[in-house]
């Protein structure tokens, strides 16, 4: 595998396609469809002119924020240019000759490990179609020669959701063989009732967990590029002593904060998606040749069942006709071109989505 292409690309689709960005609907990206917080733009432009000096190289306005958000010690956390940013650090700070990664998994995990002159061990999470994988099925592989299993929960993009007494028994048993845990919970903060699936509590027993949270998705500024990184004091230390300095910028570190302070958002994001997500979920479920993976959080998963359609043809309808992206999953390791992923964004966008399909499915 070396295509490691993702969603959201859209100067590629708006130069290739020759549409208008602004005229793009972008379902092949997994962002909270609320768009930015209340106040957002207003606080952005009040700082602007920070930007004429260079970053707070520590970010210590949004390390104490985080610190007290997750009740952990400012020694346990490092931010990065967002989270993906986090994922070649750690690998270049540990060069693990070897990892674990379920497969479908997001591929960044893939390419910095490789990058990192790793070897990667892939884990097949779905079986025939259907999602598959109990996370005490790993505990045979861990022979010591694994040294870091990366588990991403909800995990992207089968939408799959372990509870916190499954990924603590895997950490518990990688502890006994100082096999590195790292718990990619990107998309957690979209699940209502988070904490019971969040192991960020999990940090004060086990040494051998890394938990990886983004700001970007949920707070829907991917463009900022905001994610961090808890773990033990050491992890931290040894992986801080290998980061640039002034990797996050002050725009950044000015909003980061106030995003921490904002709990209605989040509340009413939650409360959103999990009405959205229900109904783009059973609207797909009407098509013969849609199949659709039940969704945990603000994306779905879905299988072409028809042979004569293929990710490629019906994404190229999309962005053609309607200029609507969606993520060809074909590139996905574990995946081929019998599946798509469809990002759940505002109603109205959703409604205009199935219609579409619905045009598609006519022109069959």
């Amino acid at each position: 595998m070396n295509d490691f292409s993702h969603g959201g690309n859209l100067r590629d689709a708006q130069d290739k396609y020759g549409i208008r960005r602004k005229g793009i609907i972008d379902f092949s990206a997994n962002i909270n469809p609320s768009g930015l917080p209340p106040g957002t733009k207003r606080l952005i432009s009040r700082n602007i002119n920070n930007i004429i000096n260079y970053p707070d190289q520590d970010s210590k306005l949004l390390t104490g924020a985080l610190s007290d958000k997750h009740s952990i010690d400012t020694d346990n956390i490092i931010i990065g240019n967002g989270s993906n940013e986090l994922i070649y650090l750690l690998l270049n700070s540990f060069s693990p000759k070897k990892v674990i990664i379920p497969a479908p998994s997001y591929s960044e995990y893939e390419r910095a490990s490789l990058a990192a002159g790793a070897s990667c061990v892939f884990l097949n999470i779905l079986t025939g179609g259907k999602i598959d994988f109990d996370l005490k099925n790993i505990s045979k592989d861990i022979d010591g020669t694994s040294e870091l299993i990366f588990i991403c929960n909800p995990h992207n993009p089968t939408g799959k959701l372990w509870s916190r007494e499954e990924l603590e028994y895997l950490i518990n048993e990688c502890q006994k063989t100082d096999t590195i845990i790292l718990a990619d919970e990107a998309f957690t903060a979209f699940i209502p009732d988070e904490e019971k699936y969040s192991v960020v509590e999990l940090l004060r027993s086990y040494s051998n967990l890394a938990v990886l949270k983004s700001m970007t998705k949920i707070y829907a500024i991917p463009g900022l590029r905001l994610g961090y990184l808890l773990g033990s004091k050491e992890l931290i230390s040894k992986m801080k002593s290998k980061q640039p300095n002034w990797q996050v910028n002050s725009l950044a570190q000015d909003i980061g904060p106030y995003l921490l302070r904002d709990n209605g958002y989040l509340s009413k994001s939650k409360v959103l998606i999990s009405r959205l997500k229900d109904q783009l979920y059973h609207e797909l479920k009407e098509f013969d040749w849609i199949d659709p993976y039940y969704p945990s959080v603000n994306f779905i998963l879905c299988r072409l069942k028809d042979p004569a359609i293929d990710s490629k043809r019906l994404g190229e309808y999309l962005v053609r006709n309607h200029s609507i992206l969606i993520r060809d999953c074909s590139n996905f390791r574990g995946l081929d071109n019998s599946y798509i992923r469809l990002a759940v964004k505002s109603e109205k966008e959703n409604l205009k989505l199935i219609k579409c399909l619905k045009g598609f499915n006519r022109g069959l």
